[in-house]
């Protein structure tokens, strides 16, 4: 890594490499990962010998017994669950997709609403979760939420929504404040398979 390029590093989709070949999303992934485990990442450029990167993450000096996850805290790997993505915004959907994929989830992206209702409506039973963002901006998110229901009455919404937000509160769809991490994502996306 040169000198110049330390400062992005970490951003999301900097690459050196063409940018068809490589997302740019690896080390952005790795410090999030590194960082919710409440450790630090170090990345030392030498012209010489290359660059050397050092990972540290504490020492867990608990009981392991204590440590096991309570049932409400259950997580599970993607299995191969499919996932349906519709969000209009492309950076947010190529990082969307990149995260999901990063769990184990089959993904299909799509960026028009009409579009992925469609699909969705031709694909049943095979989309186990839906997960749409609450700016899209052709609908709001209540009405597309109930588009998807009208299809699927049992489907499984999950609803991307700014912190803080006001949009519509239903308790039956599964909401993830941004910004989003693999952390909190894998924690809702759990939760909704393992019903």
């Amino acid at each position: 890594v040169k000198q110049e390029n330390m400062k992005s590093i970490y951003k999301p989709f900097f690459t050196t490499r063409e940018p068809w070949s490589h997302a740019g999303l690896g080390l952005t992934i790795v410090k999030q990962l590194i960082v919710s485990y409440e450790g630090e990442i170090l990345v030392k450029p030498n012209s010489d010998k290359g660059t050397t990167v050092s990972m540290y993450l504490p020492v867990v000096e608990d009981d392991y017994a204590n440590m096991l996850p309570k049932p409400d805290e259950f997580y599970v790997e993607g299995f191969n669950a499919n996932i349906l993505l519709v969000n209009d915004e492309e950076v947010v959907r190529t990082v969307m997709f990149e995260l999901l994929k990063q769990l184990g989830y089959n993904v299909i992206s799509f960026k028009n609403i009409n579009s992925a209702l469609q699909f969705y409506r031709n694909n049943l039973p095979g989309i186990e979760i839906v997960m749409l963002d609450e700016n899209l901006k052709q609908e709001d998110d209540y009405e597309l939420y109930t588009a998807f229901k009208e299809i699927n009455s049992d489907a499984d919404i999950v609803v991307l929504k700014a912190d803080g937000s006001s949009s519509n509160v239903d308790e039956s769809i599964n909401y993830i404040n941004k910004p989003v991490s693999l952390d909190k994502l894998n924690k809702v996306l759990s939760k909704v398979l393992i019903r």
